[in-house]
């Protein structure tokens, strides 16, 4: 093999694997969601994160341990989601865990095994919110047919320019969601629900239901200013059955 092609391939593999400056992380905790969730009988926290990882080697794998007292330690398995800047990569963990405050570590394979402590986790039952307060669902469940068209609605109380709403769906009890936008409508709307007087900014969205028979779940999410609220039916989550 001629010297300047042996040259060129070392530089490649080089700068496909990276190093590690020093002070450089080689793991970092980006973002953590952590909401509760009700199925089969039983109320859970649905937790999902993004984790940069240096590139390092060509070959990785990335699991995110959760331990608590009194239970036995979780191990959930990260997946690549993409390159990020300053030769780092984007990957990302999900997963039901019991509502209780955990301890997070990283283990990763890598050029070497590490073992990175990340923090902990607080359980998420007190960041949900009682009906008439920052976001309330009207959208409230029923039957439907496999590929409907159905308008999703919920009221909020909208205090900036940077709110947003979300309907969060899941028909495999969430080990897989859809996450789709809903859109400011009107202001100063209201409404009675249960008896209970509603105010607040319309949103909706137009969304084609699953073609797929079966139970689909929902819950609403708020979002201004970093702040997050969830409608989520008192952890019950909204029932939408497709048949």
């Amino acid at each position: 093999m001629p010297v300047f092609l042996l040259s060129f391939l070392i530089f490649l593999g080089a700068v496909a694997e990276g190093s590690v400056r020093v002070g450089e992380p080689v793991l970092q905790l980006l973002t953590t969601q952590n909401r509760l969730v009700h199925t089969e009988g039983q109320v859970f926290d649905s937790f999902s994160a993004q984790i940069l990882v240096k590139n390092l080697c060509y070959q990785k794998t990335i699991h995110l341990v959760l331990e608590s007292a009194g239970v036995s330690p979780q191990t959930l398995e990260a997946r690549y989601q993409g390159p990020a800047a300053d030769g780092y990569e984007l990957w990302a963990v999900a997963g039901t865990v019991e509502p209780r405050t955990y301890t997070l570590r990283a283990l990763a394979q890598l050029d070497k095994p590490y073992e990175l402590p990340l923090g902990s986790l607080e359980p998420s039952s007190g960041a949900f919110l009682h009906r008439g307060q920052d976001i309330q669902a009207l959208t409230l469940g029923g039957r439907a047919h496999p590929g409907q068209r159905l308008r999703f609605e919920a009221l909020a109380r909208k205090g900036s320019e940077n709110a947003r709403v979300w309907v969060h769906l899941s028909q495999d009890h969430w080990r897989t969601e859809t996450v789709l936008p809903l859109e400011p409508q009107a202001k100063a709307s209201s409404t009675r629900i249960d008896g209970v007087a509603l105010s607040g900014d319309l949103w909706s969205a137009d969304i084609s239901l699953p073609v797929t028979p079966g139970n689909l779940e929902y819950i609403f999410s708020f979002d201004e200013d970093e702040k997050i609220f969830w409608d989520s039916n008192f952890g019950r989550n909204y029932q939408l059955q497709i048949d």
